[in-house]
């Protein structure tokens, strides 16, 4: 329930560096974020968060896991994920890099927007699905 909070557009200067308060540049629209079942491996407990959103900022993805991690972690209260979208700075640490992996980007906005005028190919990966499944 406390990713939830990320849904819909916000602005994430505060998941950044160099933004201000209400920068359209700082606008960000996520659609999906779910965390999976944890599971141990190797002596470690894991679990794997997916988010899927319009675009994203440099260490956003990493604040907002932090973030999680906090609330989770009763360092701080769901309702300071709100705050974050307004005008005050707040100081967000970063999650670790480690693990963190890029799956798949999506180009729904191109492909309904160029995918099918006649002039463009849509972008997809199913043609590499079988290396990027050996990679993982």
């Amino acid at each position: 329930s406390v990713l939830k909070n990320f849904l819909g557009s916000h602005f994430y200067h505060n998941y950044t560096s160099g933004k201000l308060p209400l920068e359209p540049s700082s606008r960000r629209h996520i659609y999906e974020f779910t965390c999976g079942e944890p599971f141990e491996k190797d002596g470690f407990e894991w679990c794997i968060l997916k988010i899927k959103g319009q675009s994203f900022m440099l260490h956003q993805i990493r604040k907002m896991v932090a973030m999680t991690m906090a609330v989770v972690r009763g360092h701080t209260s769901v309702s300071k994920i709100e705050e974050t979208f307004g005008m005050d700075r707040i100081d967000i640490p970063r999650a670790p890099g480690l693990g963190l992996v890029l799956e798949e980007v999506h180009f729904d906005r191109y492909n309904k927007r160029y995918g099918s005028d006649g002039f463009h190919e849509p972008l997809s990966w199913e043609k590499q699905e079988d290396q990027v499944t050996r990679f993982k």
